[in-house]
């Protein structure tokens, strides 16, 4: 039988720093943002019932990335799967939170180091987010 994974509550992010963006919400097109999304970069999680589901990071700011899950492209695989996955809670009324964080960039003698990308595949490692699927054992 394949391990039963522990649901990780959100609160063990909110508590290092992440806060609500908002909700994902059914719209006649599929689904939308509750709220506007910054156009920061950064390390989002998506949570149901108060438990991580989901965790991804973006490069081209929060509001591009979340308008590729309301509007995937053809190629785009990943933001048409979890769109899916977003559309039918929210088609029978389960609330799919979106909470980000803003990690600072950093550096290692004179170069840079890009925090978020460390911290989303640290957290995909911790967590094992049963929607992620790179990452996940």
């Amino acid at each position: 039988l394949p391990a039963v994974r522990e649901e990780t509550a959100i609160d063990l992010l909110v508590d290092a720093g992440f806060s609500l963006l908002g909700t994902w919400v059914a719209t006649d097109a599929g689904i939308a943002l509750s709220t506007p999304a910054p156009k920061d970069p950064g390390v989002y999680a998506f949570a149901v019932d108060d438990a991580v589901k989901y965790i991804g990071v973006t490069r081209m700011g929060f509001a591009r990335r979340m308008y590729s899950y309301a509007q995937p492209g053809s190629t785009q695989r990943t933001s048409q799967r979890i769109n899916e996955i977003i559309g039918e809670h929210a088609r029978v009324g389960t609330m799919v939170e979106i909470y980000i964080a803003v990690p600072p960039a950093l550096e290692w003698n004179g170069l840079p180091i890009h925090t978020a990308a460390g911290l989303e595949a640290g957290l995909i490692d911790m967590i094992q987010p049963p929607w992620n699927r790179m990452g996940v054992s």
